[in-house]
């Protein structure tokens, strides 16, 4: 049986926005990451389960999928640092 990527990403947006409630992060970056979070479960899910390639390559390519793409793109968008959050709690 195949996976349904609809409700993987549901369910990781999700657990990404409460990790987000759990270390306190800012309400207004609570849905850009669990957005965050969600593309890159499924990304991960897709080159894992679809594409049969090992866990060590599907991580990898998650990881460069989110750094290049999404905390760049997103943080151009909502007009923040991607590591503002950390920042201000130090």
């Amino acid at each position: 049986m195949g996976i349904n990527y609809f409700t993987a990403f549901g369910f990781a947006f999700i657990a990404t926005a409460a990790f987000g409630i759990l270390f306190q992060a800012p309400r207004k970056s609570l849905p850009v990451s669990g957005v965050i979070g969600a593309v890159g479960w499924v990304v991960y899910c897709y080159i894992r389960k679809d594409l049969a390639y090992d866990s060590f390559y599907a991580m990898f390519f998650a990881t460069v999928a989110l750094s290049l793409l999404l905390f760049r793109v997103l943080s151009l968008l909502c007009r923040d640092s991607a590591c503002i959050a950390v920042w201000r709690r130090l």
